[in-house]
Parts: C-alpha cells; structure tokens; sequence
C-alpha cells in the first residue's frame, strides 16, 4: 500500500513543537500530513482526500512568540505537600494582593502572603494548626470570607480522611493577632468525621452576614454524620433541615450563584467521583432559593448527571444571565446556556467543548487574553491515569479553540486536580494556581502566570473590588453582587462569586476584559438589591467601590513594585546592582524610570534559562525595588535582565546557601 506523502515541510514543526515554546495567533491553515497506510497515525483535524494525499485541515494559533502560561512557583517560593487540596486564594491582610492557602492530605496546611506581587512569604504559623504527629484530618477545601464585619477575610476549613475513619472538627480561624484561633468548637462547628468535602460562604437568607454550607460524602453505615449542614451566622444553628438543605448528597463541589436571577444565591452540587464501596452513583442537584417565600430550598435534580463532578459559572453568552460549565468523567466537559425566565436548569441548552475537555476536575472560567469574553483552563484526569490540562479560548461568536500552547500541560497533570485565578503579580491579566504536578523532580504547587499580554498588547482590563460597607452587613466582600461594564456599545456581566471547582476557592473581586476600550461604566447590583453606577473609570486599573460613599477610588497600584518617594525623580534609566550580593535568601534590586513604560526584569540561570519574571507591566516613572527570594534554585551565579521600552541592561547576582 502506497504511503501518503507530506506536502509542507513545516508541519511536523507545528506538530510537534514544545508546548512551552510557543503561542498562536488565530488562523486558519490547511496542512497535507504524511499519513501511516493503516491510518494509525491521524492528528485530530478534517480529512480531505485528494488523490494520493490526506489533507487536514484544522484551524489553531500560528507560532510567533513563548508561552502564554509560564510556571513560577518555585521562583515565587511555593512548596508541596503530598496531596494538594483546599487552594483558596483571597486578600487576607487588605494589601490589594492576592495570598494563598494551600491545604493538604495529612499533613499541615500552608498561609501564604504575597509579598508586593513578587513573591510569596509562608505564613502558616499565622493559623494555630493542630501540627502532632495525631493529626491526620485531609483540610478537603477551605473558604475565605468575612464572617464578623470586621474588614478582614476569616478562614474556614473542611475536614475529611479516607472515608470516615478519622478525624477532627471542620475549623473557624478569624482573622486578627497571629496566630489565628479556631473558633470552631467555640460556635458548636461539629465533626465531619471525614466525611467533609466542601464549604462555601453565602448569604442564603438576604440578612447580610454570611453563612456557612457544607457538603458531605454519602457513608451509609453512618447517615446520621453524613447531612449537609448549613450554618447560620451569628447563632452558629445548624438550619439544614428547616431551609430543606439536609440531604445526603455526596458533594464533590458546591457553588453559590444566582440562576434565576431574583437577587438571592442557588445552590449547585456535583456528586463526588469517589465513593464508599457499594455506594450508588448520584445525579446532580439544583437548590432554588425561595427561603423569602417558603422558607425552604426547591430541590431540582437533573437524570443523567452522575459523571459531572465540578462546575463553574459565568456569563458564556453575553446575556447578563449566570451560565454554568460542568466538568464530567469519561465525557467532554459541557456548557449549560441559561434561557433567563427562572426555567428549570434541566431544561437548558447544552453545548459540548469538545474531547479535548473530557474528565476535566477543575475549572476556570476567567477572560485570559482580555478580549472581553470569558475562557476555559480545564485540569484533567481519568480514573486510571492522566489527562493533559486545556486552555480553550473564545472565538467570539459562541465558539471556543484550544490553545495547543498555553503552556500548562505538564504543569496540571495532577492525581487530583484542583486550580483556581488570581492576579498575583497584579499586572491585570488573570493568574493560575494549580495542585501539584504528578512530574518527576517537581515538588511545589503550580503557578502559572499569564503572558497573553504579549500576544495582545491592545487589550485592556478591569479589575472591580467592592466593600460593602452598608450598615449592619457582615458581607464585607459583596459576595452576591452583580458587577455590568459598559463601553463602545458593548457589556460585559460578572459576579462576586462563592465556592465552585474541585476542592479550590474563588478569589472575591472581578475581573474583567475589555478589549481596547480605555473607559468603560460600572453598575453594580449591591446584595442588598441596591443599584449603584459608575462612569468614565479608567481601564488598566483596578477599582474599590464602596457602597456607603458611594465612591469608586484606585486600589493599590496594578504593578510589581513599590515606589520610593524619599529619592529626587531620576532623569535617566537604571540599573542598581543588588543588595546583598552575594545573598541568602533574599536580594532587592533597585531600578530608575525617568518616565512611563512597560518593564519586564527576569532572572537567568548561567545557562540562559529563565528562573523568575519579577516585574511585567506598565510603570510609574520613579524608583522602583523589588526582591528576588529562589526558595529552591540552587546555589550559583545568576543574571538579572531589564527591559524599559529601548533601555536594557543585565547585572550579575550570585546565591550562597
């Protein structure tokens, strides 16, 4: 049999490039592949026969630059543990900067601030966790929020082990004094008994404070320990059974949106993959909110959703209303498009992402390159290995494309997966944070930092954080707000959100891009049903709201480092040389601006790779510092490089441990 010839010589580079090297422009290109005569050998695309040629034709990004994810965990300081879950990420000490909690199976958990968007400083001892060699309780997921209306973000934690069979509270810290006391047992907060799996903060009964949900994992030999609980602030009651939320519902995620769009929060739980032995499969289950008017929760339950195991919400379509994505095992991931008119979300229209997205555990739904539509990061895995993370990008017109270079396949390749967003080096282009890759020699959480903005420049952004300062409210963060940008005759719609993807927690501020519109107008439907609006905010910022002034002021500035004012203004660029050099385990290195630009400072081993981007954004013309902490790079010589629009200089740092 005649073997098919290729008839570009360029293909098998496009093929079979390194996903870490490249990124891709959208275009459309048809390709004739060499093709095996038994066929075995098929890259996913359209066949066209024409004579003795296949031609495949497929639409991707043509190569032209790096990486639109590049991984930075290590040179950000973030380390392991054997099994990641519970990454939380949240504003914890008011700084503007995304931390981050990392919980772990069996082993302490980690408090990490972000320290001036350049690195994170472990704060663990700020939590007086139980540490003994007797504690084996998994912290499953946790949850940030503002229990107190104090004006700082408290930390729940949901405990479970394997299977019932150990051990410990669910744990309250509020925020204050280090360490953080557990006020768990103080407020009645009982056992899980392993069997917690999930737990989110919401405002359920419209009074403004913010209550506690839980979600079990079903253990018939125990029913009575395995109820969804439901906790009601300021009593700490425990009011499952009387809003009609105590079912044995086996979650595996819990999310907190408004699908019907009556100002109050819906509860969505998917069944957890794993079950006790024997334990039946379990479908999907909506909670309609009308405890204004009945006092209870409508339970909606979906036939033939056992596989969907994770979900994430947000407006696919452009409509203004709440859609949801559904992660599912042994099938592509889907998109469930809300119709409006409070109908039943059984009855929604749904969309496939292709098999690229099948067995994804985590989602998220975020606006990576700040075209103004929303994108998908799936992690991925199967029950009996490994599937390779997804980043599909919106084309717009209610069509999405994988970026076969995004550069997170290796990197999310986890045993189970969990992943989240944040803005942790606060240039405006949306962050990951992944669980540990199953990769030899990689033993830190994963950090990938969006590089879209070299791709596209033009795009712009908005971030949005609200302080819901209205008397009485202990909803500090407007968990529940709807958050409507406008500009050049488009809108775009976003919610403070609470709970969603697998053992993972959603930050509580909102992100949005905006194309290249450089004002836009805000309306914000406040939780208390309140309708405020905003015009002429500048975009490439980020914005507090507060409700009671009614002001919107710029929060901290968007960038990576901290300004001198002690110094006269620099009239020319510069480079200082570290201090201390050599270093453990920190240096900060100085740099002048005469005048506004984009900077970009990486660190270089000796062999030219990159080891940390300590700065990537537009500056202030000012003297800059920043530090440079490479917890794990070994000892030796580095270089440090700058870029400031035509200026460029490198310097030499050497590292002795």
């Amino acid at each position: 049999m005649k073997k098919h010839t290729a008839q570009v010589s360029h293909f098998l580079f496009v093929l079979f490039i390194p996903l870490f090297s490249v990124a891709f422009a959208q275009q459309l290109r048809t390709h004739t592949v060499t093709v095996k005569p038994d066929g075995s050998f098929k890259p996913k695309g359209t066949y066209v026969h024409d004579g003795d040629t296949v031609k495949w034709q497929f639409s991707e990004r043509t190569a032209h630059a790096a990486a639109h994810f590049v991984e930075s965990g290590e040179a950000w300081g973030l380390r392991d543990c054997d099994d990641v879950y519970g990454i939380s990420v949240a504003d914890y000490d008011g700084d503007h900067d995304d931390d981050l909690y990392i919980g772990c199976h069996a082993e302490p958990s980690f408090l990490y601030e972000n320290n001036g968007a350049t690195a994170f400083i472990d704060r663990t001892n700020n939590l007086a966790l139980i540490t003994d060699n007797n504690d084996y309780r998994d912290r499953h997921v946790a949850a940030f929020a503002d229990y107190d209306g104090d004006d700082d973000l408290d930390l729940a934690i949901i405990t479970g082990a394997n299977f019932g069979n150990c051990c410990g509270h669910d744990q309250l810290y509020r925020n204050g004094p280090a360490p953080w006391q557990d006020l768990a047992e103080t407020f009645g907060i009982r056992d899980s008994d392993g069997s917690g799996r999930y737990g989110l903060w919401f405002d359920y009964d419209n009074d403004m404070d913010l209550d506690l949900f839980v979600g079990h994992v079903v253990y018939p030999e125990s029913p009575e320990k395995n109820d969804n609980l439901l906790y009601e602030n300021s009593t700490w009651a425990n009011v499952a059974a009387a809003v009609g939320l105590d079912y044995l519902d086996n979650s595996g995620t819990a999310l907190a949106v408004d699908l019907d769009d009556d100002r109050d929060l819906d509860l969505v739980l998917t069944p957890k993959y794993a079950r006790p032995g024997g334990e039946p499969a379990q479908e999907m289950k909506f909670y309609r909110n009308d405890v204004h008017d009945s006092g209870k929760f409508e339970r909606i339950q979906c036939a033939g959703t056992s596989d969907y195991v994770t979900v994430a919400s947000g407006d696919v379509d452009g409509d203004g209303d709440s859609d949801l994505v559904f992660g599912r095992l042994g099938a592509p991931a889907e998109i469930w498009l809300n119709p409006g008119a409070a109908s039943s979300p059984c009855a929604w229209t749904r969309r496939q992402l292709g098999v690229q997205s099948q067995d994804a555990t985590a989602i998220v739904l975020a606006d990576f390159d700040n075209n103004g539509d929303l994108d998908f990061y799936l992690g991925r895995q199967n029950q009996d290995g490994m599937a390779l993370a997804t980043v599909f990008l919106s084309n717009g017109d209610g069509t999405f494309s994988e970026d076969a270079n995004a550069g997170v396949a290796l990197w999310s390749r986890s045993n189970e997966i969990q992943a989240t967003w944040g803005d942790f080096n606060r240039d405006g282009w949306v962050d990951l944070v992944s669980g540990t890759p199953q990769v030899e020699g990689f033993n830190h959480v994963a950090l990938l930092l969006n590089r879209y903005s070299t791709e596209f420049p033009a795009n712009r952004w908005l971030m949005v954080r609200l302080r819901f300062d209205h008397a009485g409210s202990k909803n500090r963060t407007a968990i529940g707000a709807r958050v409507r940008i406008e500009a050049q005759g488009k809108s775009w719609t976003r919610w403070v959100e609470s709970g969603g993807g697998w053992h993972a927690s959603l930050p509580h501020y909102v992100h949005a891009g905006v194309g290249n519109a450089q004002n836009v107008n805000l309306q914000i439907d406040w939780p208390d049903g309140t309708t405020t609006s905003h015009t002429d905010l500048a975009t490439n910022e980020c914005w507090e709201v507060e409700y009671a002034s009614g002001t919107a002021k710029r929060c901290k500035p968007p960038i990576a480092t901290s300004v001198t004012s002690n110094e006269a203004a620099p009239t020319d660029f510069r480079l200082r040389q570290n201090y201390p050099n050599p270093f453990n385990p920190a240096t900060t290195i100085r740099f002048s601006l005469p005048q506004r630009e984009h900077v970009t400072l990486k660190v270089f081993d000796v062999n030219g790779r990159e080891v940390a981007t300590l700065v990537d954004g537009n500056l202030e013309a000012g003297n800059h510092v920043v530090t440079f902490a490479p917890h794990r790079s070994t000892s030796g010589t580095y270089f440090y490089k700058i870029t400031a629009g035509k200026f460029s200089q490198t310097r030499k740092a050497i590292l002795m441990k």
